[in-house]
């Protein structure tokens, strides 16, 4: 059984905060909880850029993530 939440700012924002949360347990498994925040920044009308950090833990076990990403969109020609 798994359960989580994402929250972005608003999409018009050039840069926007963005924060998750997740849980996940399974049977035989210790459970998993982590949470994440960060920045969204679109750089241009087809690509944007991110940034967070991520914590965890899961059966005693923390783990620490830094994460980065882009996002590259274009069209494909077809009407909207």
């Amino acid at each position: 059984m798994f359960g989580g939440v994402i929250l972005e700012g608003h999409d018009a924002w050039p840069v926007r905060p963005v924060a998750e949360a997740f849980v996940e347990r399974e049977r035989a498994l210790p459970t998993t909880v982590s949470g994440l925040a960060g920045a969204i920044w679109r750089a241009s009308e087809g690509l944007s850029l991110d940034a967070a950090l991520r914590l965890a833990r899961a059966g005693g076990v923390s783990t620490t993530e830094l994460r980065a990403g882009l996002t590259w969109a274009w069209s494909l020609g077809f009407p909207r």
